[in-house]
């Protein structure tokens, strides 16, 4: 089984990351016939190992390069990603997950310029809660939730009937790939989220600026280790 879905999986194409920008609607892609199995069975779970997670996150429509050089105003891109999430309208159980909780959290205090008191105590729930959910990446936490299909009506509708996906509305199959671009885009590395910590601070006045050794510890957050599995069940 697992042999055959890795099979599916490694037949998805691989997207282009759309960062900030939305496409227009009529360039939104439509989930290929292997994304859309793996999606919608949650028995299609990712393998132990950097390729493994790779093949996944492209069968879903992610795309995890490294692009993270925006050097935008922080305020302005975490307002825009609240946006995103405030946007989905089927993949919301991802969202509800107390690690994505956190992160929106601190994505609200940086979109509201808040002081470094506010600012390092929301950054500090998001590193605890990622920590306690023993994945490597706020991203992991994301796609595992999408992957397990909780709390989405086409997925759950689909498993209990064991109808075929062709069977499903192409509006259901629209609003899963809108929402697949949503999560996507608010997966914005801990590096970035760091960054733009970091920037609010020196702003604020009075300003702040944290003890390398602070830094050096939040800077490894998200940071897979070499030959480390992830995403085994």
């Amino acid at each position: 089984m697992a042999t055959r879905a890795a099979a599916l999986l490694a037949s998805a194409p691989h997207r282009e990351h759309p960062r900030r920008t939305a496409p227009p609607a009529s360039r939104v892609a439509t989930p290929s016939a292997a994304a859309r199995r793996s999606f919608f069975h949650p028995a299609a779970r990712r393998w132990g190992s950097a390729d493994g997670v790779s093949t996944t996150t492209r069968a879903i429509g992610f795309d995890l390069g490294e692009r993270d050089e925006d050097t935008s105003r922080g305020d302005v891109e975490a307002l825009a990603l609240i946006e995103d999430a405030a946007s989905v309208l089927f993949l919301q159980d991802p969202l509800r997950h107390e690690c994505s909780q956190a992160y929106l959290a601190l994505l609200q205090q940086i979109s509201l310029k808040a002081g470094p008191n506010k600012l390092f105590s929301a950054y500090g729930e998001f590193f605890r809660s990622l920590r306690r959910s023993g994945k490597a990446s706020f991203v992991d936490v994301v796609l595992d939730e999408i992957i397990a299909g909780r709390g989405n009506p086409v997925a759950e509708a689909v498993a209990r009937t064991g109808a075929s996906i062709s069977s499903v509305a192409p509006v259901d199959l629209a609003a899963v790939a809108a929402d697949l671009d949503l999560l996507q885009r608010l997966c914005v590395s801990e590096a970035t989220i760091l960054k733009w910590c970091e920037r609010a601070a020196a702003a604020a006045s009075p300003s702040r600026r944290q003890p390398a050794s602070w830094v050096a510890a939040a800077s490894a957050l998200g940071v897979r280790e070499e030959g480390a599995d992830v995403g085994a069940e």
